[in-house]
């Protein structure tokens, strides 16, 4: 993993760990739970291909209620 992508998943955890009550538990959907719409992709997944940007802004979608 590069520093690059090591900082996004800080970034993301971070976002996430609230909603999950804890930074192991959103670790577990990051790197395990494949994304409707992305292919099946899990986040980590993402994040290697380049497109942390996109995770933010599916993010903010459920944040949004748009997806869920």
């Amino acid at each position: 993993m590069t520093q690059e992508e090591e900082a996004q998943m800080a970034e993301i955890l971070d976002r996430l760990e609230p909603r999950f009550g804890s930074r192991e538990l959103a670790y577990v959907w990051y790197s395990g739970e494949p994304i409707v719409g992305f292919a099946g992709r899990t986040v980590m997944q993402l994040v290697r291909e380049g497109h942390a940007d996109w995770v933010h802004r599916h993010i903010d979608a459920v944040d949004a209620g748009i997806h869920s």
